[in-house]
């Protein structure tokens, strides 16, 4: 199934899977890959507004968005104007 391309402004209008649902991704060695993925793409948008591809899971199903990382914590991403997608609903970050 291929993930449907939205804006990021379209974010604040989604709804993601509870975290009862779990991860998305299902070993450790990908999650932390993952982690190595989105701090190389938080770098790469603080220096240089580079945007990343990110494909995550909503309510709805796979989608996938073009923007730049500002900040990673331990449960999500943020994004631009306070949009934030919860880290286990990301399945790939493509730089």
């Amino acid at each position: 199934m291929d993930a449907e391309l939205i804006l990021k402004e379209q974010i604040a209008d989604l709804h993601f899977p509870p975290v009862s649902a779990g991860d998305v991704l299902p070993t450790s060695e990908a999650r932390n890959h993952r982690m190595t993925v989105l701090h190389e793409a938080l770098m790469l948008g603080n220096d240089f507004k580079q945007k990343v591809k990110i494909i995550f899971a909503t309510a709805s199903g796979k989608k996938s968005v073009y923007t730049t990382i500002w900040a990673v914590t331990d449960s999500h991403i943020e994004l631009k104007a306070g949009k934030d997608i919860p880290i286990y609903c990301i399945y790939e970050i493509v730089i």
